[in-house]
């Protein structure tokens, strides 16, 4: 009874969740972008013309895209250390001293978890070169 009124919470939490952090994501990129063309109205001519305003403009699109899909992954780290607490008690209630296994194969897990978020921020470093030379020579190009 107890692990059906959990799911049905999860189930109510998890739609609200990311409801709210869709909401959300959508106010702080609304409102990141005003911010940007409010400065950008401000702006000289000769700094519009001397200032790559095109290679600056996209890589503001990529990082507001970015915040959009990482919002409900923000929201989900937040909510990880409680939900991680009651499924241990739960574990442990139900199953005894065999429950924290659980907790064992989190942390054996937790390394590599770790190593492949090294490796893939050092690979996004590397593309993020390619894209800025790319904007360059299109920059060029116009």
């Amino acid at each position: 009874m107890c692990a059906g009124i959990t799911l049905f919470l999860a189930n109510i939490g998890r739609h609200n969740a990311f409801y709210d952090a869709s909401i959300v994501s959508g106010r702080l990129v609304s409102t990141i972008i005003f911010n940007i063309y409010h400065k950008m109205l401000r702006l000289s001519q000769f700094t519009v013309k001397s200032a790559e305003i095109g290679k600056i403009t996209n890589l503001l699109s990529n990082d507001i895209s970015s915040i959009e899909l990482k919002t409900p992954v923000f929201f989900a780290a937040i909510i990880f250390p409680v939900g991680i607490i009651g499924v241990l008690v739960m574990l442990v209630t139900r199953f005894g001293p065999v429950g924290l296994i659980a907790l064992g194969v989190t942390a054996l897990v937790f390394p590599f978890q770790a190593y492949v978020a090294s490796s893939n921020g050092e690979r996004i470093q590397n593309v993020n070169i390619y894209k800025d030379e790319r904007i360059k020579v299109t920059t060029e190009i116009i």
